[in-house]
């Protein structure tokens, strides 16, 4: 079976642009919550509830029966827990990591229901665009932020879906999408991954699944791949086009 570079879903932007958005809280809100030296994931997601009100009750469609509020919580409490001190590549604001982070399933529930879950990237995306466009956001995090959600090449390369090639091939594109240079995105994406599918695990405090993938350092705050699959990981960057 031939499988297609997993470029990222270019969402409908005309469509998205005819949908009428409100913001339905403050800016200020916002800053004060992502500002906070206690900074807390829950407090994030009642806030964005105000914008997606429901939305993150529904079901994400996993054998675990998470819901979004779920998952999402627990991604971010991996972040915060391994990589929520430490600076970003690429210099990366965290603070705008956090918001993708809450933000990196938003889709999915509207995805599910319309029967085409393969489409939780696009809706995400014109969520983000959308959002980020209500809160002024600058261009360097809109493209940051939908580079991201765009796919999952590292989760697709590590079942088989894709090979090196072409998980090399569609990273190098979500990284020209971030406008950020392959290998400072490449390690973003990696972080991004880890606190995705780490949470799917008994040390994020859920059902153990994607365990072996990763190893767990929690005395050194140290989030890193178990040995074969960092060996998988690394053969990414050496492949050639």
């Amino acid at each position: 079976m031939v499988v297609r570079s997993e470029k990222y879903f270019q969402p409908n932007i005309e469509q998205s642009e005819q949908t009428k958005f409100k913001l339905e809280f403050q800016s200020d809100e916002l800053k004060k919550v992502l500002a906070d030296e206690n900074f807390s994931p829950a407090k994030l997601l009642l806030l964005l509830e105000k914008q997606y009100p429901n939305t993150y009750e529904q079901d994400v469609g996993v054998f675990e029966g998470y819901t979004l509020r779920q998952h999402t919580l627990m991604v971010m409490k991996q972040f915060e827990k391994y990589f929520g001190k430490k600076d970003l590549p690429s210099g990366i604001d965290r603070n705008i990591f956090r918001l993708i982070l809450a933000l990196h399933d938003i889709g999915k529930p509207k995805a599910i229901s319309e029967g085409g879950k393969h489409l939780q990237h696009e809706y995400t995306q014109i969520s983000i665009r959308s959002l980020f466009k209500g809160l002024d956001s600058n261009e360097s995090s809109t493209d940051l932020a939908l580079a991201l959600v765009s796919g999952d090449p590292i989760g697709k390369y590590l079942t088989g879906q894709m090979t090196t090639t072409q998980t090399k091939m569609a990273i190098e594109e979500m990284a020209d999408r971030a406008k950020i240079p392959m290998d400072k995105f490449f390690e973003l994406l990696c972080i991004y991954y880890k606190v995705d599918a780490g949470s799917y695990t008994e040390n994020a405090g859920g059902l153990r699944s994607l365990d072996d993938l990763f190893d767990f350092d929690e005395q050194n705050n140290n989030l890193n791949f178990a040995p074969h699959i960092q060996n998988k990981i690394d053969q990414i960057i050496t492949s050639t086009n």
